[in-house]
């Protein structure tokens, strides 16, 4: 029997996005389970700037894929969010 923490790493696919705030210039890097960013976008943007999804791949084992992308980036890693 696989524990909670097994069977969650071993979901089937989901979603890893990338996001550009092109005011602010911050991209963010984050993972669903539902292929449509509507909600990740009001997550960086106000009304009046333009927030870009310029990547979202489809993969097995998302919430991996997604940390390994945050590790991959850390060095520009401009805040705690």
């Amino acid at each position: 029997m696989k524990t909670k923490k097994e069977a969650s790493q071993n979901q089937s696919y989901g979603y890893v996005y990338f996001l550009y705030d092109g005011v602010n210039k911050i991209t963010r890097i984050g993972k669903t389970k539902a292929g449509d960013s509507k909600r990740q976008r009001g997550q960086i943007g106000y009304a009046a700037n333009p927030v870009i999804n310029f990547c979202t791949i489809q993969v097995e084992n998302y919430s991996a894929v997604e940390k390994a992308c945050h590790a991959e980036f850390m060095e520009k890693r401009l805040n705690g969010d």
